[in-house]
């Protein structure tokens, strides 16, 4: 399935009911999105005996956060896995469950792993408790992601207030493994969108990047948590959230173009060309194409930008700006000769 161009903005079925804002900026904690989700948790127990570990993977995940007792047994077997990530995710979610039994591979998702993952690790064991769980926690008091750092730094004084729960249309009890899993990453949306709106940029991050876990084709959250994390001042974080969209979602010019107006704002214009052209070759609009032909003049190659322009010029016959470039580049290349 294919998502739309809903960026920030959910579907009314998904967004969140009001609450306060200072119920939000108080907490470090995700906010509950799967209260109404137990009629799903065998459909979800099911999915961890998948052939694919990428859907066992998912479902350990949303299981954690779901927090049903009757996943234990299946989430205990999952700590048996071959694959490290299905491991890691099982332990993150029986420890947030507070089974101790998890902690082992919770403190795993601590070590070479994205921020996003150490903050549920950090999470869980914080509600597991316990000298190994702490242990691991003090660890990231100093983690390069401020939201992990700040985490660490509640759940070691005990301060770790609880988010509104989010009242949100029950999970559906005829939903497939495929389709839980779908309408969960568009849960994260809603919860990305209310910590957009109640300015904790850091929480959205978060919530966008646990939704590309369950859908990484979503390709609008690649540019949400790229553009957040350049506004956060955190310039290389931003620049991978756009490569990743570029790698994850090569055929759609939109993964293309964000990755190359990116580099335009960083003033690197020779891999905004590459990557501009890449979106002109997947058929971005001519509106962004020409973005394409003013990265080429930027990186210095004027006779390439007048050859885009001129191909531009046959897509727009009635806008003045094609002629109005190719004009000047003319100019310019003539006197250059």
């Amino acid at each position: 399935m294919k998502r739309g161009m809903i960026a920030t903005v959910v579907l009314v079925a998904l967004t969140l009911t009001p609450v306060a804002a200072e119920d939000y900026r108080l907490s470090s904690l995700p906010i509950p999105i799967f209260e109404r989700w137990g009629d799903v948790v065998p459909t979800l127990i099911g999915g961890l005996a998948s052939d694919d570990a990428l859907t066992r993977e998912r479902c350990a995940f949303i299981l954690g956060q779901i927090g049903d007792d009757s996943a234990t047994p299946a989430l205990l077997k999952a700590l048996d896995e071959p694959v490290r990530a299905v491991r890691m995710m099982a332990g993150i979610a029986l420890a947030n469950m507070g089974e101790e039994v998890g902690v082992p591979a919770a403190r795993a998702a601590t070590l070479g792993t994205r921020g996003w993952m150490r903050y549920y690790a950090v999470v869980a064991l914080a509600r597991t408790g316990g000298h190994r769980a702490m242990t691991a926690v003090e660890r990231l008091v100093d983690d390069v992601d401020p939201l992990v750092s700040e985490m660490a730094l509640r759940a070691l004084a005990g301060d770790m207030p609880q988010a509104t729960p989010a009242q949100l249309t029950e999970a559906n009890t005829t939903w497939t493994v495929d389709e839980c899993i779908y309408e969960a990453a568009g849960l994260y949306v809603a919860e990305a969108d209310q910590w957009y709106h109640n300015g904790d940029y850091r929480q959205c991050v978060r919530s966008n990047e646990a939704g590309l876990l369950l859908d990484p084709l979503w390709t609008e959250l690649y540019a949400n948590s790229g553009y957040l994390l350049w506004s956060l001042g955190r310039p290389a974080e931003a620049l991978g959230a756009y490569s990743r969209g570029a790698q994850a979602v090569p055929d759609d010019w939109r993964t293309h173009f964000d990755l190359g107006y990116h580099y335009v704002l960083i003033h690197r214009y020779e891999s905004a060309a590459a990557a501009l052209g890449k979106a002109r070759e997947l058929g971005c609009p001519p509106t962004q194409a020409h973005t394409h032909a003013h990265a080429l003049e930027k990186a210095g190659r004027l006779p390439e930008a007048l050859q885009a322009w001129r191909e531009i010029a046959e897509t727009e016959p009635d806008s003045p700006l094609p002629p109005h470039h190719i004009g000047r580049l003319t100019a310019l290349l003539q006197t250059d000769g």
